[in-house]
């Protein structure tokens, strides 16, 4: 940390986190000043070019959603040669998509929920692919919950 100096935190944004992403950001903010470094909050929302970026030393990032999770930031990131915080670009673009996610973990044997892909979302689609006749997509149902892939 000798080399950094001046940090840019990196939050709000459009997504529906919005509103926890402009309280942790502040967090990070305060407590980075609090240990004396030169901080600036950004809100994505309003970054017009991330090459404005360039004049940091490090970047934390504590976006939310695609905007900070995707890969996307984290590649754009990359390609300037800034630092910044959390899990590099392919990291985050694998993470992303849960059902690649999924593959990866099971590749591995680690332990996850079973799940199953689907092309677009039918009620009968999942009845077969799930074989379970009794099952009712709008009953609550503690075995089964349903995330897009990205």
């Amino acid at each position: 940390m000798d080399k950094i100096k001046k940090i840019a935190v990196l939050y709000g944004g459009l997504s529906s986190e919005r509103e926890i992403s402009l309280k942790s950001g502040m967090g990070v903010h305060k407590a980075i000043c609090d240990l004396e470094y030169e901080s600036d909050l950004i809100d994505f929302k309003n970054l017009s070019n991330i090459n404005e970026l360039k004049v940091y030393d490090f970047v934390f990032i504590s976006l939310h959603g695609f905007e900070g999770e995707s890969g996307k930031l984290q590649k754009d990131l990359d390609d300037l040669n800034i630092l910044y915080s959390g899990s590099k670009s392919e990291a985050c673009r694998k993470t992303w998509n849960k059902g690649l996610t999924k593959k990866i973990l099971k590749a591995n044997n680690i332990n996850t929920p079973s799940f199953i892909e689907l092309e677009k979302f039918d009620p009968e689609i999942v009845r077969n692919k799930i074989k379970d006749a009794s099952f009712d997509l709008f009953q609550p149902n503690d075995n089964l919950f349903l995330k897009p892939n990205e």
